[in-house]
């Protein structure tokens, strides 16, 4: 996080609109589910416009949270199914 702070990308428009796509996407796996089961996604059925390795250390980093501190930005991955996992309450308020 300091690297991407010092050298200006956290500040950079391109960067965070990169950032705001991705958020929307995972909001969209989860848009109109009931019940407590997350999304998920397989790691094979990654969309191009992520790489999965940006993806992966977005989500590391907790840096979603930090750019958008009042939403749930609680997705992660899991290794054991080499799967995305997007919980039903992520984009929702922080209480």
């Amino acid at each position: 996080m300091a690297g991407l702070t010092l050298n200006g990308t956290l500040d950079d428009p391109t960067f965070r609109a990169r950032c705001v796509a991705l958020v929307q996407f995972l909001k969209h796996l989860v848009d109109g589910r009931e019940g407590e089961m997350p999304a998920s996604l397989h790691h094979e059925k990654w969309p191009a416009e992520f790489p999965f390795g940006w993806t992966l250390n977005i989500l590391n980093s907790e840096l979603l949270q930090r750019m958008f501190p009042d939403k749930r930005m609680n997705a992660y991955w899991q290794r054991r199914t080499a799967s995305l996992h997007v919980p039903v309450t992520f984009g929702m308020p922080v209480d």
